[in-house]
């Protein structure tokens, strides 16, 4: 079982070059609240839920 922390959405991509990351990387603004992780065609997007980012401010 895999627990998903409260709080925050995940999507998972497969079967990505790391030119395709880099270019997603790219169109991403700078200042996004949101993690990516790309490991062996991998790519992991983590993006914080709204309630969850005002919540901390």
């Amino acid at each position: 079982m895999i627990l998903q922390p409260i709080g925050e959405q995940r999507a998972v991509l497969r079967g990505l070059s790391w030119e395709a990351y880099l270019q997603i990387l790219d169109a991403l603004p700078q200042s996004r609240g949101s993690r990516l992780t790309y490991d062996d065609g991998v790519l992991e997007i983590t993006v914080p839920l709204e309630a969850h980012e005002f919540s901390g401010r």
